[in-house]
Parts: structure tokens; C-alpha cells; sequence
């Protein structure tokens, strides 16, 4: 242990997550090799195993320029006649550089050099707000710095730190998101102005259904990252908001296991059960799995949920060079008293004096959903550091739900109240193949990255309607939430077929131009189809839409001002496919634009802290515009692709640790979208998407408390929004006002294996609506103050 004595890194070395090769700049002096190596191994992130005796007395002659990893251990080496081989979970380990009569005697048990987080990314157990390494932009592996988009990334000691259980929870505190919602189960985020449609897992794209899949708990995942801006190289697909990538927690190199309780108000219970870590001596096969189990009451009166989470991996190195990973999860949520579609306003648009506890729905009401997930993945690294994977995940994904909706209003401001009932079955099946590398070309080393996906969804949704004999009476000023269930039969009035297929191939490639300028060129050629059969009453009508070898285009460039700053510019295609009908009952055609930013981004004490500033435009065209209803009489409704708007701004972020005690992250986002043409509604030169704020500020901080008092530590976390308002012809218009929330915790750690901490929610009881709709309806209350207290064991 000599080695790993003198570099005073932690011992434990973490698993990769198949991220393809990842060049940086070096700057390592001549000099002895164990320090030389772990210098390395604290600039690039990676684990290095190597006997203390293999490598005492020798000398490197230094790195410098832009390397791999491997590349960069190879240099280092070079002379010293030891050799480092790349394991299938990511790790290298030093060895005698075979000979043709080699010693056996001269190898040694290996001694783990660990830096202070991997290229892989992962977050866990790293003790930072930042993260080394991600792909979510490109195929590449890249830092946060070298990636030319504006990114942000959640990870796990901030997910915990903060006390968030579910992934609205996160992005509701990253830079740029809003949280928009319909229902209390119906949640829908935005970026730059438009609705974010792009959802991954563990870089795999599916569907982002609001109905079937539930709260997405954070037990499972490692971290949540996102990029904003185009991403429909990966995708396809996809509008040019942001693009979200939740990444999965994958099995330990060494044994670890928790178990964690909280208590909150209104009576939340969670419990969590987490283990991983190797299953035979050699540490070639690893596991993982996490159990999670929640039952709470909500502040609305007789809504509460009841959540059980089942979680579990395995990881084979199949050879030294070939990794293959399994795993599946089953997610089930009953929510009794879910609202189906919020609250109402007055007729003029101001808010009722209701108490943020009443809702609109009876308490027979629920909204229930369960999903099964599966997953693999086999990759192979060749001795080049060429990489090639495989990767799939199968989706199934349930909803049943009886619910109520506000419909009508009449004079005297009371509504009509109707019942429905709905039963959907979503799967979903995405796969991808890829293979990275580096190559050589006029003197200098790239990265290339190549691959193709296919992406199926089939939907089977309804029967379902209402009684329509069942109607009841709505009065805001005298609602006691008691009126009868309905009769048990509901009649079919609704149902929808529909089959979704995308599928295409894509490439990137990272050109190093000069040790400061790099030019980055992708495209990917896309196809669609979709056919869809709808039944609305007795209107039944079918609708399909192709497109063929669509291309989607990427370019950017990155300039290095020094060793850490690099400006970057990029452009990027947008392609998304519609399922709006015409007034002839054909599908509009898919939206298309473009995707300009321009940024400088920071990388400062040896990658724990990022910063970074872009502006971006958007332009998209083809925007659905409704139709009234004479242009339409055959239909239930119809729309015009007669829209074009342009979304503008800036985003700023800062992320990372301050100091060894200190973890700090801010962001700011100002933005503004707007019609540049509307030929329908006349909407020219007005503003698109009133109800996401043009202003958006999220801090969170943590502070490790020093000397006799190093066992505690205390944050906050703070979310300010500027005023939204919401407009729909023919009804008046809902505002509210900018609001701020602010958050506050404290842990102590009376041992190594023991932690309590306490999480205060909304600290100033701020009172506001977390979505505002339209008067009928749609108008959704944020938590009022609420405290967690979280107590963990680790074993």
C-alpha cells in the first residue's frame, strides 16, 4: 500500500460506465514515476492498480498535449518496460510488459492509486455538486468543459444533501427548467421556452409520458444530467429545449450497503435499502440493488400516495476487455385523491381564497401507475482503445385512473363536474449500437464516435369515457368534496391505437485542429413512422406520418484561451415529428429549425469547480396553430403548422466544491420567446410560452463545519421566478406573480456509519401555484413549509 500511502487518495475505486475514451490536456513534469502517475491519475479521473515495488526508482520523462487515458499511461511509461492494461469496468492495472521469456516472479499484488472521480462520471461517493465526464450531448465522453452545449448536472450528494426523492424535485433546481403540470400526476417540464420532450436513460431514449410512468424516484439513479438546446443527434428527434439523461447507479468494486428512514409531514414514510458490491473474490461479477418504499399523505386533503421501488443490476466482465451488464426495475404507484385537472379561477382569472389543502376531485378519485422496466448492455474495449456496445431497454407501463374534470362554467360560477375513467398500456423498446475510438490523421490523434438506434412505442389506450347521465355541480364557494362515486359501468367514448417508430444512424467526430481549437462535425440520417387510430364518441378517424432519411446536422467548434477556459460555438439541427391532425385529417408536418449558442466555460481547481455563460437562439417552424371549429366540422379538433417562433437568452452556472468542506451550485437563465409569424391567430410579435418565466435563479450550497464541530454540516437551496401569466382565446387571462422559495438542512454525523439530517422545506411558507392553467381549470398549489428528518446506516 506505499503507493496509495504517500498520494493520501482514497482507496476504493469506482466502476466506468462504458463511456467511450476521453482526451484532455497534460502538463507532467520529468520525474519519479509513482508520483508522475499519481499526478495522472488526479487530472484524468481514472483508477490505477500498480505494486509500490514495480515502480520504485524508476522515472518518466513527463506528459504533455492532448492524450486518452491510455494513451496518456503509455507515454508515461514509455522506458520503463511495464505495461497498462485497461480492465472491462473501467480501471487500469500496471503490469511487466510481456516478454519473450517472462519473469512471473517479478508480478506482484496490485495496489489501488484512486483520483477523486473517474471519467465515467459517477458522482456517488465523490462529494461534489460537478461531475468529470458525460455524453448526454454527443456520443463522446467528454467533460463539462469540452462539451459545446450548455449542460448541467444533478448529482448524487446534492440529491441527498437537498433531500429530493424524485426527478421532478431535481430539475425543479437546475439551471433553466420549469416544472409544469396539469394534474398532481401529470407533471411536464420546459427550457428556452418550449416543452421538453427528450427523456433518457443511461443514454437511451424513451418516450416522456406524463400518464403511465410514475414519479421516477432518485433511489435508483447515480445522477441526472441534462443539456439544453438541440440534441436530435442521439435522439432524432425531439424539441430544442433540453435533453434529460438519468443515469443509473451501477455495482461497486467493493462491498457497500445502507438502509435509510425518514419521517416528514403529513405523516411521509420512506424507507430505503440499498447494496452492491462484488459477488466472487476475483470482483468479475458485481451486483447492485435498492429497494425503496413511501407512504404519505399529501397537503391536498385525501390525496396521498402509497410507492414501492424494486431496483437490481449485475455486471460480468465476460474478459479482461468485455463487460456485460444486466438489470431491471418494478416501480408501482397508487395514488388515491389524485386531482385529474387541478383547480379553477374566477371568470376575470384571479385566484379563489381557496386553502391550499382543498382540491377539485372527489376523494374516490385515483391515479394509479406501474412500470417494468429491463435493460443490458455488452461492450468490448479493444487493445487500440477502440470501444464497441450494445445496449437495449424494454419498457411496459400501465395507468388506472378514475378522476373528475371541470368542464363547464355557467353564469353563476358554477361548474360542470364530470367523471371519466381511463385504462393505458405503453411499451416501449429502444436499442443502440456504437462504436468510439480514436484515430490518427495528418500527425495528430481525433475521436470518432458511431452508431445506430431503433426506437418502437405502441400504445393501447382506453376504452374509457364517462357516464354521461353523471354530472354534477361545482361551487367554488360551497365544495365539501362528498358527491357520490359513479355507477360502475363507464361507457367506451375514447380510446387510442397508436404505433411510433424512429429509427436512423449518426456519427460524430472530435478533430483536434492545434492543441487549442477543436472542431466537432456530427449528423445523423432519421426515419419515422406513425400511425395512429383514434375513437373521440362516434368519431372514429385514423392518421399516419412518415419521414424518410431526414438529416440532422451538428457542427461546433472549442477554442482553449488557456488551461481553463475554452469558448465554443455550435450549431445544431431540430427534426420533430407531429401528431397534430389538419383539417384534411392528416398529420402536421414535422417541426424543423435551428439551434445557435455561443459560450465560455471554466474549469478550475484540478475539475472540482465548472462555470459557464451562453447565449442561445432558437428558431423553429411549422409550430402547431389551432383551428376553430368550422375548419374542421368532421373532426374532433384541427391544427395549422402556421407557426414560427424564435426563443433567445443567456444561462449561467457555477458548480462544484469551493473548498474541501464547501459545495456550491447557482444558476441563472433569462429567456424570452416569441412569435416571428402566426398566420392564423395573429399572434406576430407576441410572447410564446407566457406561463415559463423569462427569469429563473437556483442556488444550493452545503458547508462542512470545521474543527469541534466537523461532525455537522449546513445548507440551503433557494428557487426565484419572475411573473407567469396564461392565455387561451375567448377566456381571460391567469397571472401570478415572480415568488422565491427557500430551503434549509442540517446534518450531523455522530459516527462513521451513522447520519441524521433534517430537510426544511419552503422555509417561509411562501404561498404560490407550482402550474397555473386557464379559469376552468389546471391551477396547481406548491407545498406549503414542510420538514423531513432522514437517519442513515451504512454497513
Amino acid at each position: 500500500m506505499a503507493l496509495a500511502a504517500t498520494c493520501g487518495l482514497p482507496a476504493s475505486a469506482w466502476s466506468a460506465n462504458g463511456a467511450p475514451p476521453v482526451q484532455q490536456s497534460y502538463s507532467i513534469p520529468a520525474g519519479p514515476l509513482a508520483e508522475a502517475l499519481t499526478r495522472f491519475a488526479a487530472s484524468a479521473g481514472v483508477s490505477v492498480q500498480v505494486d509500490a515495488r514495480l515502480v520504485e526508482g524508476l522515472r518518466t520523462a513527463g506528459l504533455s498535449g492532448t492524450h486518452t487515458a491510455a494513451s496518456g499511461l503509455a507515454s508515461l511509461l514509455a522506458g520503463s518496460g511495464l505495461e497498462a492494461v485497461e480492465r472491462a469496468n473501467g480501471t487500469y492495472v500496471l503490469r511487466v510488459a510481456p516478454k519473450p521469456t517472462p519473469d512471473a516472479d517479478t508480478r506482484l499484488a496490485p495496489v489501488t492509486v484512486t483520483a477523486a472521480a473517474e471519467r465515467s462520471g459517477t458522482t456517488e461517493g465523490s462529494g461534489s455538486y460537478t461531475t468529470r465526464a458525460m455524453n448526454t450531448a454527443t456520443p463522446l465522453s467528454l467533460s463539462m468543459r469540452e462539451t459545446p452545449q450548455s449542460v448541467s448536472v444533478v448529482t448524487r450528494d446534492r440529491i441527498e444533501d437537498s433531500g429530493m426523492t424524485t426527478v421532478e424535485d431535481a430539475l425543479a433546481y437546475t439551471t433553466g427548467l420549469t416544472i409544469l403540470a396539469t394534474a398532481g400526476e401529470r407533471s411536464t417540464y420546459s427550457a428556452r421556452g418550449f416543452d421538453v420532450t427528450n427523456i433518457m436513460v443511461d443514454g437511451l431514449a424513451i418516450g416522456h409520458d406524463t400518464d403511465t410512468l410514475g414519479s421516477a424516484s432518485l433511489a435508483m439513479y447515480d445522477r441526472v444530467e441534462v443539456v439544453r438546446g438541440a440534441t436530435g443527434l442521439l435522439e432524432g428527434s425531439g424539441n430544442p429545449s433540453a435533453s434529460i439523461n438519468l443515469v443509473r447507479k451501477r455495482p461497486t468494486d467493493t462491498r457497500q450497503a445502507s438502509v435509510s428512514a425518514s419521517a416528514g409531514r403529513w405523516d411521509n414514510y420512506l424507507g430505503t435499502l440499498d447494496i452492491g458490491g462484488p459477488l466472487n473474490e476475483a470482483k468479475t461479477l458485481r451486483a447492485r440493488a435498492v429497494v425503496s418504499l413511501q407512504d404519505s399523505d399529501t397537503f391536498t386533503k385525501g390525496y396521498s400516495h402509497e410507492r414501492q421501488l424494486f431496483y437490481g443490476t449485475l455486471e460480468a466482465d465476460l474478459t479482461d476487455r468485455t463487460l456485460l451488464t444486466l438489470g431491471a426495475y418494478h416501480n408501482k404507484e397508487d395514488n388515491p385523491g389524485a386531482d385529474w385537472n387541478g383547480l379553477p379561477t374566477r371568470s376575470d382569472g384571479s385566484f379563489y381564497d381557496f386553502k391550499r389543502s382543498v382540491r377539485a376531485s372527489p376523494s374516490w378519485s385515483y391515479w394509479n401507475k406501474e412500470n417494468t422496466n429491463v435493460f443490458g448492455e455488452l461492450k468490448h474495449t479493444f487493445a487500440n482503445d477502440w470501444s464497441v456496445s450494445l445496449k437495449g431497454t424494454y419498457l411496459d407501463s400501465k395507468l388506472d385512473m378514475l378522476g373528475t374534470s371541470l368542464i363547464w362554467r355557467d353564469a353563476a360560477d358554477t361548474f360542470t363536474y364530470n367523471v371519466g375513467k381511463y385504462d393505458y398500456h405503453h411499451k416501449q423498446t429502444s436499442i443502440d449500437l456504437r462504436a468510439t475510438g480514436p484515430f490518427a490523421l495528418f500527425g495528430r490523434e481525433h475521436q470518432l464516435a458511431m452508431g445506430a438506434n431503433y426506437r418502437r412505442n405502441v400504445s393501447d389506450d382506453g376504452p374509457g369515457g364517462w357516464p354521461g347521465a353523471y354530472s354534477y355541480g361545482f361551487d367554488p364557494s360551497n365544495w365539501q368534496n362528498t358527491i357520490d362515486p359513479p355507477k360502475a359501468s363507464i361507457d367506451d367514448l375514447w380510446s387510442r391505437d397508436a404505433e411510433e417508430v424512429q429509427y436512423g444512424a449518426y456519427a460524430t467526430a472530435k478533430f483536434s485542429l492545434g492543441d487549442p481549437l477543436n472542431l466537432f462535425v456530427g449528423g445523423r440520417l432519421s426515419w419515422y413512422e406513425l400511425d395512429e387510430t383514434l375513437k373521440s364518441g362516434t368519431w372514429i378517424g385514423n392518421a399516419a406520418s412518415e419521414a424518410n432519411a431526414e438529416f440532422t446536422p451538428y457542427l461546433a467548434l472549442s477554442y482553449d484561451v488557456d488551461t481553463q477556459h475554452t469558448l465554443y460555438g455550435s450549431v445544431t439541427g431540430i427534426f420533430n415529428p407531429q401528431n397534430y391532425s389538419s383539417a384534411r385529417g392528416s398529420l402536421l408536418d414535422p417541426v424543423e429549425g435551428t439551434n445557435h449558442e455561443l459560450g465560455i466555460k471554466g474549469e478550475y481547481l484540478q475539475g472540482r469547480l465548472n462555470a459557464s455563460a451562453a447565449l442561445f437562439q432558437i428558431n423553429q417552424k411549422n409550430l402547431p396553430e389551432s383551428l376553430p371549429a368550422a375548419s374542421c366540422p368532421a373532426l374532433p379538433e384541427c391544427y395549422s403548422a402556421a407557426g414560427e417562433v424564435r426563443s433567445r437568452g443567456i444561462e449561467l452556472e457555477v458548480s462544484g466544491n469551493l473548498t474541501d468542506n464547501w459545495r456550491a451550485f447557482a444558476g441563472y437563465t433569462y429567456q424570452q420567446a416569441e412569435y416571428v409569424e402566426d398566420s392564423v391567430n395573429g399572434n406576430a410579435g407576441d410572447d410564446f410560452g407566457t406561463n415559463i418565466p423569462h427569469r429563473l435563479l437556483t442556488l444550493s450550497t452545503l458547508y462542512k463545519l470545521p474543527g469541534r464541530f466537523k461532525d455537522w454540516r449546513v445548507g440551503a437551496s433557494v428557487r426565484i421566478q419572475s411573473a407567469t401569466k396564461r392565455t387561451i382565446t375567448g377566456y381571460a387571462t391567469v397571472r401570478q406573480s415572480g415568488y422565491g422559495i427557500v430551503n434549509l438542512m442540517a446534518g450531523y454525523s455522530p459516527a462513521k456509519n451513522l447520519d441524521f439530517q433534517l430537510n426544511i422545506h419552503n422555509v417561509f411558507d411562501k404561498e404560490y401555484y407550482r402550474a397555473i392553467g386557464y379559469p376552468d381549470n389546471a391551477n396547481l398549489f406548491g407545498e406549503p413549509r414542510n420538514f423531513v428528518l432522514t437517519a442513515k446506516y451504512s454497513f
